[in-house]
């Protein structure tokens, strides 16, 4: 039993898939916080600021990106009074994309938190920037991204907390040991600023080899049309991780450049390429590869 999944690599063949986790994490606002915020929900007198932060949506990648909006708001945390009160803030539409916009409403306590939420942000973030750094040491250029990345996609404000969304995104060359000690340290990130993270979905990378038998009959038709056999690397997840999780061999290959951006405008493929991979994917049917 086999499987041959059809998605854009360029007509080559595709024999590993990045895994990826849907994590969760939670901070909540201390007892005195949440009072002094309360309180200034319902007094109509009391005086707010708001702050729009505008980006541009993508595929989550690059966590350090300068035009990563979450890094722009920390960036604006830091400035703030040490008794600023964060009211509200709430940005992006999905977990696994960088969101469009972020905004923060704020306003000034009458006196001193014990433990500012705004200060739990801004440390959280700085200990995953230097996780991020220890991600970076364990790369393989040979994948997209080369390391493993985590980037929030979507933040929402509770009575009781600030929720953050977003995905670790996971190359197959990395040791499910070294993956569950880096989750291991992330949990004890969020532990010390008093937060949980959760897993919420967990899919780990899967690569066949590329000199298992179904892997070799793909580049047999492949070399018989005269197209190329060399590995493209995939930099997306998607059903092959389920496939490979049932100990299915798969092989992912078809037309089209992929785009790294889901729903681009402007998506094509060449005609040309289309009906090379027609006569493929008949060749690989009729003798039996699957």
């Amino acid at each position: 039993k086999a499987a041959l999944m059809g998605e854009p690599t360029q007509l080559r063949p595709s024999f590993s898939v990045n895994g990826y986790a849907r994590v969760e994490i939670c901070l909540n606002y201390e007892d005195d916080e949440k009072n002094q915020r309360a309180c200034l929900l319902e007094d109509e007198s009391a005086t707010t600021s708001s702050r729009l932060f505008n980006g541009t949506p993508k595929s989550a990648i690059d966590f350090e990106s300068s035009s990563n909006l979450f890094k722009l708001v920390i960036d604006y945390f830091k400035q703030l009074p040490e008794h600023t009160v964060l009211i509200e803030i709430d940005g992006g539409f999905h977990f696994n994309s960088e969101p469009a916009q972020l905004m923060t409403e704020i306003s000034l306590a009458n006196r001193l938190i014990s433990r500012p939420i705004i200060k739990k942000l801004i440390e959280l973030y700085l200990c995953f920037s230097e996780l991020h750094s220890e991600f970076k040491k364990y790369s393989d250029e040979r994948y997209h991204p080369a390391f493993l990345t985590f980037n929030i996609g979507k933040i929402r404000t509770t009575s009781e907390s600030i929720l953050l969304e977003g995905i670790i995104r996971i190359p197959p060359h990395l040791a499910e040991a070294q993956v569950q000690h880096w989750k291991k340290a992330a949990q004890a990130i969020c532990h010390a600023v008093s937060g949980t993270l959760q897993i919420l979905d967990y899919k780990p990378a899967q690569i066949l080899d590329a000199y298992h038998p179904f892997a070799m009959s793909i580049k047999k038709a492949l070399n018989n049309q005269a197209l190329p056999t060399d590995e493209f690397m995939n930099y997306t997840s998607h059903e092959a991780i389920l496939l490979g999780r049932m100990k299915i061999p798969t092989v992912v290959l078809g037309p089209g450049k992929p785009q790294r951006v889901l729903f681009s405008p402007f998506e094509n493929v060449e005609l040309n390429e289309l009906n090379q991979a027609i006569e493929l994917y008949c060749n690989i049917i009729a003798s039996e590869a699957i």
